[in-house]
């Protein structure tokens, strides 16, 4: 396999081979990976209601049941 560039590699590649090590690296809690955050914008024309697109989260960090951090990979 040929080595890419960190221009060349998706976005979920540079989460693979960079953000996920350097997170379990220094992170005891659980970690959990693209996470719906939101169930989206509620829109209303009238008497229709429709919802938007939901908000996804990359990574969750969690510690003792609880939330302690969320992370969204922005390009």
């Amino acid at each position: 396999m040929a080595i890419l560039s960190k221009k060349q590699m998706s976005e979920e590649d540079i989460k693979l081979n960079y953000i996920t090590p350097a997170i379990k690296t220094d992170w005891q809690g659980h970690i959990t990976m693209e996470t719906k955050i939101t169930d989206g914008r509620i829109n209303l024309r009238g008497n229709m209601v429709s919802r938007g697109k939901p908000k996804f989260a990359d990574y969750i960090l969690s510690y003792c049941c609880q939330d302690r951090g969320t992370i969204t990979i922005l390009r």
